[in-house]
């Protein structure tokens, strides 16, 4: 194009985006009044009914309270429009295409939330049919499934445009969604404290992901740096959409610890949805696991054996009970109990006995049955029997469970029973000790949960609609098992990457293990793009775990991996000059990572008086910082601009620890600084700390 020509269409977009905002503006004029209408009446019919109840018969006092809800809902609708409308006042799109379909040519503008008024369509939501070529299509033929059907056309242009408040910052025509130039100037940016939304640059690798309402199941496995979290909140903003009968509240994330929960708690709100509701495993199993003082996290299990607070019997048990051969053995335990159990007297109620040879006979003919479907059937047989008008079946029931279960059913005292019954024996070689009272460690919270919902039943959670894991790579099968039957009604989309497990003693080969356990039509797909970290940063990353997929997008002419031998004494100095260094270059988030949390905490308490916000990174952690020492294992789903990988040569790296050094060097985007570089890995560079001039 001429510089006219280019002038020319930057006049005609300033020109669109000058009548885009003043449609906006007008939006929220109307949006206001319609929220303030809306909670006015609705604040009038509360007091109304409150001072007139006495008055209102049953069915008029229902259908006033529903009234209130209704106009309370239209309330909140238009709030949340008006918080959609106010942040495309920042950024109103990111691109435009021009179509020509059956002759007829128009440009539809692409943005977060759509902007339209009478039916004038000034901005298309990035989640719309239309929206689907911007991400997909090259230049030429191609078509988008509206709700009529597929509908061809032809994309005659597309721009990406970057808009900032009332300016036309830049725009750019591509063949492609995105031109490479476009890509590298977004990754080379500096990070930020909160994970961004992604919409200017979705690729079409992650696109397919996230628009992916074919599979009701779906294993993603993605590299470090390839986009797995925040294509999982787009996944469910895209759900959110799609979904009429959904909101934020029947969307669960399953995350690794509330650091990670805070760090991606911006995304869903920039994309102008509520926050999902989000928990974590031992948060969840806390539900369920009583008896004891306080339930173990993952990260403080992992902690234990990164700390070496375990003893050799203990890592050999824990090995153990994430093996097929414990799962084995406790479905051989409950299945003998579930038999065991007798009537061990007549059943009676309401004047009518029913003898326990006749019952205990039904109960013979029920081998293998899940013992809560064996007292369901008591239940229906006993009730059947007794023929009495107006008693509750429920009641029914709970007698029956009192009566068949004897002692009490308590999961944990049975639990303790497995450790030392002869299935467990037969595994393991010798029973273990019982778990305590004090603290319900990881794994046996895992065994418990799964021998309370195999004997009871399993709870049925229709409130979920869209469930997503993240980190499922520190999720055993028999986790997955029991979530999937909780789950059984909602898609679930589980994001991972099996180079980048912690756990010390489970791994898997691949993700795609997990298929049979997710069940039948489960899609596996691989992200195998990097675009988190430079270049040399992911090709020295690449030869740690020795994954020929990942295929770094970061140009090359970032800096290398900086590789020195440090002696304690010497850390301090070099760690000071590394950060003014990282400064300088105007990089912000820097994290020092450590093998353990014992030399995150000297480090920390060493460095905390000259360093401004420092901050340590440990288990009861809420929120990061901008600049972090923290143990690699707990930096997982984060990113920096620089990383310091710290590696002392009193306790060093070694081959079992190959995926957590591989994490802590896959945190960095720009600089990573390599201290006493584990054998494990091939010298990159080799730099000596330089003598001190005199």
């Amino acid at each position: 194009m001429s510089d006219n020509a280019v002038e020319k269409d930057f006049e005609d977009e300033q020109k669109y985006l000058d009548g885009t905002l003043a449609a906006i503006h007008r939006l929220i004029d109307k949006s206001e009044v319609a929220r303030d209408k809306r909670y006015t009446e609705a604040t009038k019919l509360g007091e109304y009914l409150w001072e007139e109840q006495s008055g209102f018969d049953p069915g008029e006092y229902a259908e006033s309270y529903h009234s209130i809800e209704r106009h309370a809902d239209l309330s909140n609708q238009a709030v949340k429009q008006l918080r959609s409308l106010y942040k495309a006042l920042d950024n109103a799109y990111v691109g435009s295409i021009t179509l020509d379909i059956d002759g007829e040519k128009e440009t539809y503008h692409i943005g977060i939330t759509s902007v339209v008024e009478d039916y004038d369509f000034y901005v298309n939501d990035w989640r719309s049919p239309i929206a689907s070529i911007f991400y997909n299509s090259s230049l030429g033929p191609t078509q988008f499934e509206a709700p009529a059907g597929f509908i061809s056309c032809n994309l005659e242009q597309r721009k990406q445009i970057k808009v900032k408040g009332d300016k036309v910052l830049k725009m750019t025509r591509s063949t492609s969604h995105i031109t490479d130039e476009e890509l590298q100037d977004v990754l080379n940016q500096t990070s930020t404290g909160k994970m961004q939304n992604i919409v200017y640059t979705i690729q079409e690798e992650q696109n397919k992901v996230i628009r992916n309402l074919k599979d009701k199941k779906m294993i993603v496995q993605g590299c470090a740096g390839s986009g797995k979290t925040s294509v999982a909140l787009h996944r469910l903003a895209y759900l959110l959409y799609n979904d009429k009968y959904s909101n934020s509240n029947n969307m669960l994330i399953l995350s690794p610890n509330d650091v990670f929960s805070s760090y991606i708690s911006n995304v869903l709100p920039s994309l102008g949805e509520s926050n999902a509701l989000q928990t974590t495993f031992s948060r969840f199993a806390k539900s369920f696991v009583k008896g004891f003082d306080k339930i173990e996290s993952y990260t403080e299990f992992v902690s234990r054996y990164r700390e070496k607070e375990n003893s050799e019997e203990q890592n050999k048990l824990n090995a153990f009970k994430f093996s097929n051969e414990y799962k084995e053995a406790l479905d051989r335990f409950i299945k003998r109990k579930s038999d065991s159990y007798r009537f061990q007297e007549d059943f009676s109620y309401s004047g009518i006995n029913i003898p326990m040879s006749y019952l205990n006979k039904v109960a013979e003919n029920l081998t293998g049955v899940p013992l809560k479907e064996k007292i369901d059937i008591l239940s229906d047989e006993i009730y059947r029997l007794i023929k009495v008008g107006g008693i509750n079946k429920g009641v029914i029931r709970t007698k029956v469970a009192k009566e068949f279960i004897k002692p009490a059913f308590n999961p944990k005292a049975l639990y303790n029973e497995f450790l030392t019954s002869e299935e467990f024996v037969s595994a393991y070689g010798k029973p273990a000790e019982k778990v305590s009272k004090k603290l319900g460690e990881y794994p046996d919270v895992i065994g418990i949960l799964y021998l309370n919902f195999e004997m009871l039943g399993y709870p049925k959670n229709n409130l979920i609609h869209h469930l997503v894991i993240d980190e499922v790579q520190d999720y055993t099968p028999l986790q997955i098992e029991m979530l999937t039957k909780i789950f059984s009604g909602a898609t679930m989309t589980v994001f991972g990457d099996a180079n980048q497990t912690i756990n010390p003693y489970f791994k898997y080969e691949s993700l795609e293990e997990m298929k049979p356990v997710l069940g039948a039509g489960t899609q596996y797909v691989e992200l195998n793009k990097a675009y988190r970290s430079s270049r040399p940063i992911m090709e020295y990353a690449k030869d740690i775990i020795g994954d020929t997929k990942i295929e770094p997008v970061r140009e090359a002419t970032d800096n290398p991996v900086v590789v020195k031998t440090v002696t304690r004494d010497q850390l301090f100095f070099e760690i000071i000059k590394d950060v003014l260094d990282f400064k300088d270059k105007g990089l912000e988030r820097i994290c020092i990572t450590t093998k353990n949390e014992k030399e995150a905490r000297a480090i920390y308490e060493t460095l905390k008086g000259f360093i401004d916000n420092l901050t340590i990174l440990t288990n009861d952690s809420k929120e990061d910082s901008s600049f972090l020492v923290a143990p690699a294992y707990m930096t997982k789903g984060l990113e920096f601009d620089a990383v310091i990988n710290y590696n002392s040569l009193e306790d060093e790296y070694g081959e079992e620890d190959r995926y957590t050094y591989y994490v802590a060097c896959t945190r960095a985007q720009h600089e990573l600084v390599v201290y006493n570089e584990p054998k494990m890995k091939k010298k990159v560079m080799t730099q000596q700390p330089k003598k001190e001039e005199e």
